[in-house]
């Protein structure tokens, strides 16, 4: 059991979730390549998922929202 405040535990699952997504953006962009032989289509296909992001990033204090690790 933990007596963490609740921004020790967002810290660590931001952490957590980060280096997990991190990798599977890797591994997502290996197997495009070899799917698709060639290394610059997977990078058209992958573009988006930052911009999405940023989205996120935006819009949750344009709405007055928390961030947390389920937005």
């Amino acid at each position: 059991m933990k007596w963490d405040g609740e921004w020790q535990i967002t810290y660590e699952v931001f952490r957590d979730l980060g280096l997990a997504f991190a990798a599977v953006l890797v591994l997502i962009y290996v197997l495009e390549s070899a799917w698709f032989k060639s290394f610059k289509t997977p990078l058209a296909i992958m573009v988006p998922i930052p911009l999405t992001l940023v989205g996120i990033c935006l819009h949750t204090p344009a709405m007055a929202a928390f961030f947390t690790a389920t937005s």
